[in-house]
């Protein structure tokens, strides 16, 4: 226990042993001080010359040592004191509460469209040093054996790969090193993040909920600190909130002077918390014959795993969809330059055009997010699939196919006209009732207008685009 850790746990102690206006910490230093041993022995120093000075200064710094480890431990023998141990954290944070304000989004970069034509080039994210060669942090491309070559400090990866699990790649800077391995339905992942040890704020400030319960585990010999949960928040929400049974674990530790994170998220990671540290202790810098196995290759071809997906829900041109659906088309003519005119399609069902711009594959990885244009001319029947959302509080399988029925909604003004605004999707099928409960996530979020006899309806899929936005795109159709 050095000084800056024995100050730590006086300043806790006497925080609840002895009275707020006493302070323990400059009489208990004092005495450390003499007793602490010198790191260099001076020349001719007297102190070094006889066996009793020693003796007096290990025999002080025993007692003090005895002293606090035996008010400690009266300490966490009660419900306070246990509470308090979970407060000394060495690789994590805990925040004064389980709400903490959502961190500021970087604002959207817009541009003109020139429709069907692909957006100018985007402005790339900020990413890792070694992103040129391997990658950004979605996709990384480096082999383990590569990034290691890039850096001064030692790099270890799971020696145990599970089964459905498949190492991605690796990426990172000099001082500090990240490597991803995927599922194949990309339902599951596991990073670990590794980096030299220095202790400062930005290694062990790893926030966690005032509530999380952080235990500390064994990885082989060596002490570290496990907590399951994490922070998240819905679009739109001032605050991000800890979740304690999100399928995220997480593990700190120091191993050798390099301070290791690793972070396992998703339903496909079915680890408990032995199983997770149990896989920690087959970190290694040897062969890993599982890796080598050959395996999908999720790093190289994320895009061409989702493009022939997406073309073939979206097959038309947008001149075929005009001419499917006999109606000029209207367009964006400014949109988030994070979106890319993909395809399109025309429903002779419902009779509406469907028109598609997917969110960059490059920047976020593979995924299927974007923003959906559907259109329909308002017939003379009166029969409009896109004019307006109905309340209804359950979903009939097969009784809303064209999007109507929603809970609640907004009215919101489109320049001069007035639309609706709903946030929020049916989901969690019930099969005895036949019927889906409504889930207010604004993962997906909807705007429907009518103006000049056409009926119009923005959807966007993902959390990058606000109310606001979806009401600028909307006005910027032409």
């Amino acid at each position: 226990m050095n000084e800056k850790q024995l100050k730590r746990v006086m300043d806790h102690l006497a925080e609840r042993l002895v009275p707020a206006e006493v302070d323990l910490w400059p009489a208990i230093r004092e005495r450390f001080k003499t007793s602490k041993p010198h790191s260099h022995f001076m020349k001719g120093d007297p102190s070094m010359n006889t066996k009793l000075a020693r003796s007096r200064r290990l025999h002080l710094a025993s007692a003090v040592l005895m002293a606090l480890l035996a008010a400690a431990g009266l300490l966490f023998a009660t419900p306070q004191g246990r509470a308090l141990a979970q407060g000394f954290l060495q690789f994590f944070s805990r925040a004064g509460s389980d709400s903490l304000p959502a961190p500021t989004e970087e604002p959207l970069v817009w541009a003109n469209q020139t429709p069907g034509v692909i957006s100018p080039t985007l402005t790339p994210l900020p990413g890792p040093a070694f992103a040129g060669d391997c990658g950004n942090y979605p996709t990384p491309r480096c082999s383990v054996a590569q990034i290691r070559s890039k850096v001064n400090f030692t790099i270890k990866e799971l020696g145990t790969v599970p089964d459905g699990v498949y190492f991605t790649g690796a990426t990172g800077g000099p001082d500090k090193v990240y490597i991803l391995y995927d599922t194949g339905n990309h339902q599951g992942f596991l990073v670990l993040w590794e980096s030299p040890w220095t202790g400062s704020p930005a290694q062990t400030q790893w926030p966690v909920g005032a509530s999380a319960v952080v235990e500390t585990v064994q990885i082989g010999s060596i002490s570290g600190e496990y907590v399951k949960g994490s922070f998240g928040m819905m679009a739109g929400d001032p605050t991000i909130n800890w979740d304690p049974n999100q399928d995220t674990q997480t593990l700190h530790w120091v191993d050798n002077g390099v301070f290791i994170e690793m972070q396992s998220a998703g339903s496909a990671m079915p680890f408990d918390r032995d199983g997770f540290v149990a896989l920690a202790e087959t970190l290694t810098t040897g062969a890993v014959a599982a890796r080598l196995t050959p395996t999908p290759n999720l790093a190289a071809t994320p895009t061409l795993e989702i493009l022939p997906m997406m073309h073939s829900i979206y097959p038309l041109t947008l001149v075929e969809a005009r001419d499917q659906a006999g109606f000029d088309l209207v367009l964006p003519t400014k949109l988030p330059e994070i979106q890319s005119f993909l395809g399109a399609s025309y429903d002779a069902d419902l009779h509406f055009v469907r028109i598609f711009y997917l969110l960059d594959q490059t920047l976020w990885g593979p995924n299927t997010n974007g923003l959906l244009v559907n259109e329909e001319r308002i017939p003379d029947s009166g029969n409009c699939a896109l004019c307006g959302f109905v309340i209804g509080e359950t979903m009939a399988l097969d009784a809303n196919k064209d999007g109507k029925i929603v809970p609640k909604f907004t009215t919101v003004q489109i320049g001069n006209v007035t639309g609706q605004y709903a946030a929020g999707d049916w989901e969690n099928y019930n099969p005895d009732t036949g019927s889906w409960t409504w889930n207010p996530n604004p993962y997906l979020k909807r705007l429907r207008w009518q103006t000049n006899g056409m009926a119009f309806e923005l959807s966007y899929f993902g959390n990058e685009l606000t109310q606001a936005d979806m009401i600028a795109i909307a006005e910027s159709l032409k």
